[in-house]
């Protein structure tokens, strides 16, 4: 199924739709129109955040459900539908609500809200430049490597420890033995040096394991 899903070009996957947005942008301001500026700020800027938190509140407990085939094959369906559509709706989003504020006397030093138009503009740069310079190119090679025929784990997990801040740790041939793999998990870590002898560790699992379950046990255990 995967390599299926990543044969497709990946032009044929990108969400060309999107390109809508900016095209209305250019509109607006070429009728100088206020109200056309205003809705394509209000649309892609709801468009741009209700897709992040659908994928943050909705979509990653759905995925930490799956079995771990089901979710790598949604992620490679997934990543080239985002690669053009986030950056187009933030910019877009951006723009028009920079063109719209200048409309509106908001970015004119004398304005009351000189200081939150330049506090916005700000927080918009620093996400359009963490977006575009880090988290879309490591999505996007994240996605290549999920596509050959033997994916190397520990690049995608070197990828994902850059775009999610964290520590990643392959552990090989685990059993459905819970007691087994817990004792397993915590070996490697003291091996590895992620944790040293006496610290306190928590342990996540979905019980029966690799059923797909959600997590449902916490065990604290000592090293």
């Amino acid at each position: 199924m995967l390599n299926t899903l990543n044969s497709q070009a990946l032009w044929r996957q990108l969400t060309w739709w999107v390109l809508l947005f900016p095209a209305a942008l250019v509109l607006s301001m070429a009728l100088d129109s206020l109200y056309l500026l205003n809705w394509v700020h209000v649309l892609s800027g709801v468009l741009w955040t209700g897709a992040d938190l659908f994928m943050g509140f909705i979509l990653g407990p759905v995925l930490r459900s799956l079995q771990p085939q089901v979710r790598t094959a949604v992620i490679a369906y997934l990543t080239p539908r985002t690669l053009l559509y986030f950056p187009v709706v933030s910019l877009t989003a951006g723009t028009a609500g920079w063109a719209l504020a200048g409309r509106l006397g908001y970015n004119t030093p004398g304005s009351p809200f000189y200081f939150w138009a330049m506090l916005s503009l700000g927080l918009v740069l620093v996400m359009t430049v963490v977006g575009l310079c880090f988290l879309l190119p490591n999505a996007l090679r994240i996605w290549r490597e999920l596509g050959r025929p033997e994916p190397d784990r520990e690049k995608i997990m070197r990828r994902l420890n850059l775009i999610w801040g964290i520590r990643g740790l392959i552990v090989e041939n685990l059993k459905k033995d819970t007691d087994a793999t817990f004792k397993k998990i915590q070996k490697q870590l003291l091996d590895e040096g992620y944790v040293e002898k006496g610290e306190v560790i928590v342990l996540l699992a979905g019980i029966p394991l690799f059923e797909g379950h959600p997590t449902n046990t916490i065990k604290v255990d000592r090293v």
